[in-house]
């Protein structure tokens, strides 16, 4: 339930609201302790067991702020990650890191993908191209 309702309140928010107010909204809530890496999968894998029963795609955007709001929700952070394909076709990607900088619950195709925008899980963390 905790997770549909999150999945459904960020998917609002990413059509409707500009992408700094997102990223101002990802600062904001994460702080708390560091999440371990199976916090982290136990947020994903709620948020895509909820998004099949929803009427809606939730694409990597919405899942991973869904997963990060779960985490804020019990006071943990997690790194909020962006990136774009190095090679064609290109696409966008969002997904989650642990402490280490790693994805985690993603595909083995993340090789291919160059992050262009984190999040830090730090308290004061600020965003880094």
């Amino acid at each position: 339930m905790a997770a549909a309702l999150a999945v459904t309140t960020v998917r609002a928010a990413v059509r409707l609201l500009p992408f700094g107010r997102i990223t101002g909204f990802v600062r904001a809530v994460n702080t708390g302790r560091e999440a371990t890496r199976g916090e982290i999968e136990r947020a994903l894998h709620a948020v895509d067991a909820a998004a099949t029963w929803l009427p809606f795609r939730v694409a990597c955007l919405e899942r991973s702020l869904a997963g990060l709001v779960l985490l804020a929700a019990r006071r943990r952070r997690a790194t909020w990650c962006l990136g774009v394909r190095q090679t064609p076709p290109i696409a966008m990607h969002a997904w989650l890191a642990d402490a280490a900088g790693q994805p985690v619950a993603e595909l083995e195709v993340m090789p291919t993908y160059r992050t262009i925008l984190t999040v830090p899980s730090e308290p004061t963390g600020e965003i880094t191209p």
